[in-house]
């Protein structure tokens, strides 16, 4: 027969000192390449985001420019008569 101590001994699981340094081991590392992926992904957007906003900045500059290039002699013909 089984004494209720060997019952509970069974259920019990017992991590070894290895198992848990292995686990703490490689949460310590999942956490570093986690941080270093969303830091790079963080920035790459940021970056990406402000280039487009300076691209659509330069090319409606350039747009306006030559827009004004040909109706600037326009303006200046009507303002003859």
């Amino acid at each position: 027969m089984r004494s209720k101590t060997q019952d509970t001994g069974a259920r019990r699981t017992n991590a070894s000192l290895t198992t848990i340094l292995i686990g703490g081991v490689t949460l310590l590392i999942l956490l570093a390449v986690g941080s270093v992926l969303w830091l790079t992904l963080s920035s790459a957007t940021r970056n990406t985001f402000e280039l487009l906003g300076q691209r659509s900045t330069a090319t409606l500059d350039v747009l306006e420019s030559q827009i004004d290039g040909q109706l600037l002699p326009v303006m200046a013909g009507v303002g003859e008569f």
